[in-house]
């Protein structure tokens, strides 16, 4: 190879890196690490096929009160967090969304796959349905930029093996997108 393709070569793969950096830099600076959370969880989905987090299974399992299922809802870097997050089918779900920290658009919230669409605000913070089937879902925020899964199970039990494999998968697919008002247009909650 001639000195002329290795320093093509070379001057890709360090704007490449440099890319990379910059990206993360900036997603630190905005305080959601997006693309460096989907990056990582792609590559550790791909290095741990088929391995489960055992403490996140004995923790993500419902708290049953009576007869209905509570969780907590709140946004850590730019994601949803359900806590716990795996719920059985057939029994009423009724979660408390945690407003001080959901910014922006993120009270706006939906689970498309249970067409529950909810405003959430401090007079009204609770979101109740029955899940009528089983599997992992997509939450998400109208604008889709905020994002996060719920699992329903037949036993309440958190998936093991291939069905935790496919969770984690749905959980690491990235949002569609969506622009918020802090650069201009988008929703104009300024988040």
């Amino acid at each position: 190879m001639n000195d002329y393709i290795k320093a093509i070569i070379l001057f890709f793969a360090v704007s490449l890196v440099l890319g990379v950096v910059v990206v993360s830099a900036v997603n630190m600076i905005d305080g959601r690490e997006i693309f460096s959370t989907q990056v990582i969880g792609t590559i550790s989905n791909a290095n741990n096929a088929g391995a489960v987090n055992t403490d996140t299974a004995k923790t993500a399992t419902a708290i049953n009160t009576g007869n209905v299922q509570t969780a907590t809802l709140k946004v850590v870097g730019g994601n949803y967090v359900l806590t716990p997050s795996v719920f059985k089918k057939g029994v009423p779900i009724k979660i408390t969304a945690d407003i001080a920290n959901m910014p922006g658009c993120s009270k706006s919230f939906t689970i498309p796959d249970f067409n529950i669409r909810k405003s959430l605000t401090n007079n009204d913070n609770i979101i109740e349905f029955t899940p009528d089937r089983s599997g992992t879902f997509r939450m998400a925020c109208t604008m889709n930029m905020y994002t996060g899964t719920i699992t329903i199970t037949d036993d309440g039990n958190a998936p093991t093996g291939a069905a935790a494999v496919a969770a984690q998968q749905v959980a690491s697919k990235p949002s569609n997108g969506g622009s918020c008002g802090a650069g201009g247009g988008g929703c104009g909650c300024g988040g």
